[in-house]
């Protein structure tokens, strides 16, 4: 059950590499344990994942008979009624008419003017013995309670093909979940790198702010004792300066990377948040053929389109559906058969066949319509192939730079720093130029903050190929 990737990720985080989540100084893991947590976005989207699934199992109603109770109290100007009175009058006249024909038959004798009073005489008797040909079929007040039911039988295949439909959004929101949990642990992972650097940067512009400091003392009592020209101690404050505008720059871009952090962790920007994990150098290396190859199954907007061109084609089939006959069976029981009128039926059952004939068109160009959409969504899917293969090359590429230029600079930062002691020591014993020490400090401190550097950039390439593999968790293994 995909419900299972519901279980916080925290808990596995935690448990995997554990720490205390609410210290204001974290680790990678703890940072991401906290993302996941309380990421907005992941949870919208984990959200609209659940809504879908539940449509998806709404879809399955669809095969199942509807039924549904009615109840109603109702009332009318007057009764209904059926009035037969004329129907009557002309049997009751016809009846009298051959009664007293009938009896001149049998009295041949008797006189004709007696015929209306005769006829009279058998009119009423027949008037008093027929009862009155008007009934009340339904009063004016009644109620009326009834059960119905109404069974799809045959749709042409539209509830299937409406239900696989909602599988596929189902699965959708379900890829859209995983991206926006891969996005969010990689958003946090990049801005804890570069936390993570900046941080390390920092570091080396106050060393190296101090030991231009402490040269531009020793420069100036230098010039106090005309060892040295001032120029040389006018360069040592320029160098001071810079060095200090440089510390300033990277404190406000690391005060920045920390805010960008917050945010990913979903926490109050104005709380106090530091990193604890540092930048160090991991041999690491891929296998690019497999790796693309990788790239390309797990893309997440890949799964997405291949479920839009099933859901394509399965809208075409519901289009279809249409040019086929829709047959259901119904039914209908009335509870209160004492209001019904004698016209009325207590319960009815029957089959229904619809067939459309003619709509304009209308069917037939919808048909048209999916076909395109089919084909734009197959041509989609091909142009992004291409892109995710050009963004895991480049990718790939600046991790392969990174790697080899950190590791071309690591032999240099050994002798920068030797010739940093070398001229150190010429100028405190009177033979060498402030001006060297601080080019040499300068040329160390560049060397190092290259190297840093390239060490970050190599780590958010590594970040980013596990991203474009669907696995920005999986960094947090590496890393520990």
């Amino acid at each position: 059950m995909k419900n299972i990737f519901f279980l916080p990720l925290s808990f596995f985080v935690f448990f995997l590499f554990g720490s205390n989540l609410f210290s204001q100084t974290i680790s990678l893991a703890e940072a991401v344990s906290i993302t996941v947590e309380n990421n907005e976005n992941l949870k919208r989207a984990k959200e609209r994942y659940l809504s879908k699934q539940n449509q998806y199992y709404a879809s399955w109603g669809n095969f199942l008979p509807q039924v549904g109770i009615d109840w109603s109290f109702n009332k009318i100007n007057e009764d209904l009624t059926i009035d037969l009175s004329s129907i009557r009058l002309a049997m009751i006249s016809l009846s009298a008419k051959n009664q007293t024909d009938i009896h001149y038959l049998k009295n041949p004798t008797l006189d004709p003017s007696l015929f209306p009073v005769i006829y009279n005489q058998y009119f009423n008797v027949l008037n008093s013995q027929i009862p009155q040909f008007k009934e009340i079929i339904k009063q004016n007040e009644f109620k009326s309670s009834f059960i119905t039911g109404i069974q799809p039988l045959f749709l042409g295949g539209k509830l299937i093909f409406a239900k696989n439909i909602a599988k596929e959004e189902e699965d959708i929101a379900y890829q859209e979940y995983l991206f926006a949990l891969n996005e969010a642990v990689s958003e946090t992972i990049s801005s804890y790198l570069a936390c993570a650097f900046l941080k390390e940067v920092i570091k080396v512009r106050k060393e190296v702010l101090d030991g231009i400091s402490k040269h531009k003392e020793e420069a100036e009592a230098a010039f106090d004792a005309g060892l040295i020209p001032q120029v040389e101690v006018l360069k040592a404050k320029a160098a001071l300066a810079e060095a200090e505008r440089n510390l300033q720059e990277d404190q406000n871009k690391y005060e920045l990377a920390l805010l960008s952090l917050k945010k990913n962790l979903g926490i109050n920007l104005a709380n106090s948040v530091q990193t604890k994990d540092s930048l160090y150098y991991r041999n690491i290396s891929f296998d690019y053929d497999s790796l693309s190859s990788s790239i390309q199954s797990k893309n997440y907007y890949l799964k997405i389109i291949e479920s839009k061109i099933s859901q394509a084609k399965n809208k075409y089939w519901i289009d279809f559906s249409n040019f086929l006959p829709q047959v259901i069976a119904f039914g209908k029981y009335e509870f209160y058969p004492e209001y019904q009128s004698a016209i009325e039926p207590r319960w009815i059952v029957g089959i229904q066949i619809k067939q459309n004939i003619f709509n304009g068109f209308k069917d037939y160009l919808a048909l048209q319509s999916d076909k395109n959409a089919i084909k734009e969504a197959k041509y989609a899917s091909d142009y992004l192939k291409k892109n995710i293969e050009l963004a895991s090359r480049k990718t790939y590429l600046e991790f392969e730079n990174a790697r080899v230029k950190y590791l071309n600079i690591l032999p240099s930062l050994e002798l920068f720093a030797e010739n940093l002691r070398a001229n150190e020591k010429r100028f405190e014993s009177g033979y060498g130029r402030s001006l060297d020490v601080i080019d040499a400090r300068l040329s160390y401190e560049k060397a190092r903050t290259e190297a840093l550097s390239a060490l970050y950039d190599y780590y958010l390439a590594i970040s980013y190929l596990y991203f474009l593999n669907a696995e920005s968790v999986e960094f947090l293994k590496l890393w520990k």
